[in-house]
């Protein structure tokens, strides 16, 4: 009970989880084992996967993962029905270099055939000796992967890739490629009834591998096996996953049904998952194969098989054919993009790069009339992630937005020059395979350092006219608060002025005892300043001289202006000791009363 309250509470956590992947979401084989390092956490049927740690295994994670010696692909526990605990298969290929069954499509580099541990050399495509009817004399221009090399091919329809390993045609040995597979073909192993869980075994009068799969899937089964050219079997799995399976090279018989397909070997059964060639389905993984129905037969007529493919919300689904083969244009292939709400038939003329849904689901469909049929098609999707624009200094970008094989090509601002290459390819990763630089030309260099040069010149000039322009202002309002102090030379002598406030008075020569009690005959109040004081009596001591030598010039004036400087001084004199708001003296016609005239 405790153990399923755990498991109960961990699938609750995991409500909601979705597909993580990497680009290269594929599987191997190394030293008869399964190898996945992917991050693939869903099963074929999309349920989320438990983590290793809630059954009793040591990672800390979810991924999907092939443990044991024995396992024939990826898997991971899932929760049936919230309490029954299973194993579960991912959709997760083989990382393949070959999508037929028969590695025709192979264009790898090996040249070693197998031959029972002997270590043997493939001999040159070019070489036409000892009645070799395979060549390059025969397949020109690279036809069918032929061309001046040794590489191991398949052109003439053979169970597998070879090879010539000596100089007569007799020499020719198979080449086993372990990662040579068709996406849905598990490899080849010795039959060995207690090795195997089988559900169903069926012979075959007229075998065929699509025959045997689509009777294994009405089986409900995972694997559907071929072997001696007419026996199907229908396989749940290796009754022991502990025990290693050991791949063999003799799986070339052909099927009774059709000879250019092989059905196992005597004691061998070829192996293949019973989701290739099937009508329609769900996919989970980041990198899948679709195949026609019926796949390696011809596609029936009058059929509509549909499929979903799905892969993580930061990626984008592209799309490529590995093989098609559909003559008539009333059978197609589309795909319908939920995000734009449109359908695209898909033909390889017009997929060179890819055809990329910008969406991370896609709905692939195939129609087939009543009239004709053909060999049928296999698709490659993947999901890929979409290029940023590159941040080139001093460069620029043909666009904005990238998706994997679109080429951007680059330019650089004047004075600038490209080194590197002129476009690049976006990948799968949401990279750019190389970026070129911009590097300055060697005569901008010098034009730049001449144009600094002047800027700071002119820079310099500027600062130079603002200090002379701000040191005249202040010359100038030095002068200004001097004259404003009532300081003020002139021609070499100190002038001061002195301010004298005026007070209102009867008359010009009549000062009252109180301004305020003598108005004006009229009503207006005459002002006049008081009883000036000596202004010798007051000058500083340094400044007497000068004041007495202005004194001096003004006496020197004309004799009226001496006779009224003399009577102003006898006046002074006399009332010397008279108060002195009258301390000065009066003109003639004073106490002549004061008349209103205008």
């Amino acid at each position: 009970m405790e153990e399923t309250g755990f498991v109960l509470g961990l699938l609750v956590a995991l409500v909601g989880v979705r597909v993580r992947a990497q680009i290269e979401e594929c599987y191997t084989r190394a030293d008869d084992r399964v190898v996945y390092e992917g991050r693939v956490n869903v099963s074929e049927f999309g349920d989320p996967c438990l983590h290793w740690s809630a059954t009793g295994g040591e990672p800390v994670h979810n991924y999907c993962r092939a443990p044991r010696v024995g396992d024939l692909k990826p898997w991971c526990y899932v929760l049936v029905g919230g309490k029954s605990l299973v194993e579960a298969q991912c959709d997760v290929q083989h990382c393949t270099e070959c999508y037929t069954l028969t590695g025709s499509d192979y264009r790898g580099n090996q040249s070693e055939p197998y031959s029972a541990g002997v270590r043997t050399a493939c001999m040159s495509w070019a070489d036409t000796g000892g009645g070799k009817q395979v060549s390059t004399a025969r397949y020109p221009g690279g036809a069918q992967g032929i061309g001046e090399h040794n590489y191991c091919r398949n052109p003439d329809g053979r169970s597998t890739p070879w090879c010539y390993t000596g100089q007569s045609a007799g020499n020719a040995l198979g080449c086993h490629i372990k990662n040579c597979k068709a996406p849905g073909y598990l490899g080849c192993y010795n039959l060995r009834y207690n090795m195997w869980t089988i559900m169903r075994h069926q012979p075959f009068a007229s075998l065929t591998i699509p025959s045997c799969l689509d009777f294994c899937r009405r089986q409900g089964v995972q694997y559907g096996g071929v072997s001696q050219g007419t026996q199907c079997y229908c396989i749940v799995g290796p009754k022991n996953a502990q025990r290693i399976l050991r791949e063999v090279n003799d799986c070339g018989t052909p099927c009774s049904g059709d000879n250019r397909q092989f059905c196992g070997g005597q004691s061998s059964m070829a192996l293949f998952d019973v989701k290739m060639g099937r009508c329609g389905g769900y996919l989970y993984s980041t990198r899948g194969t679709v195949y026609s129905p019926n796949w390696p037969d011809p596609f029936p007529t009058s059929n509509t098989c549909s499929w979903t493919v799905t892969v993580p919300e930061d990626k984008f689904i592209r799309l490529r054919f590995k093989y098609y083969d559909i003559p008539d244009k009333n059978d197609y292939v589309s795909v319908w993009n939920n995000e734009t709400d449109s359908g695209v038939v898909l033909k390889p003329q017009d997929m060179k790069d890819g055809y990329v849904v910008e969406s991370n689901t896609a709905h692939l469909y195939f129609s087939s009339d009543p009239y004709g049929s053909g060999g049928g098609f296999s698709l490659l999707y993947e999901a890929v992630k979409q290029c940023t624009e590159p941040n080139i200094p001093h460069g620029m970008t043909s666009a904005t937005f990238f998706l994997p094989g679109h080429k951007a090509s680059f330019r650089c601002q004047y004075g600038f020059t490209r080194v590197g290459p002129r476009t690049a390819t976006c990948q799968d990763n949401g990279e750019f395979d190389q970026l070129p630089k911009c590097v300055p030309n060697k005569g901008t260099v010098v034009t730049t350092i001449v144009l600094i040069l002047i800027v700071a010149l002119s820079i310099a000039v500027l600062l130079i006219v603002v200090l002379l322009v701000l040191v005249l202002i202040l010359c100038k309002q030095k002068k200004e608060r001097e004259r404003n102090c009532g300081d003020e030379r002139r021609n070499g002598e100190l002038v001061v002025y002195e301010t004298v406030p005026m007070t209102p008075t009867k008359s010009h020569f009549y000062v009252p005892s109180s301004p305020e009690a003598n108005p004006t005959s009229n009503g207006h109040t005459t002002f006049h300043p008081p009883k000036r004081e000596n202004i010798y009596d007051s000058v500083p001591e340094v400044q007497y001289a000068t004041v007495n030598k202005r004194r001096q010039s003004e006496q020197d004036g004309d004799d009226n202006d001496k006779q009224g400087n003399q009577k102003h001084d006898l006046n002074k004199n006399e009332d010397a000791g008279m108060n002195d708001t009258h301390d000065y003296a009066e003109p003639p016609d004073a106490g002549r009363p004061e008349t209103n005239d205008n």
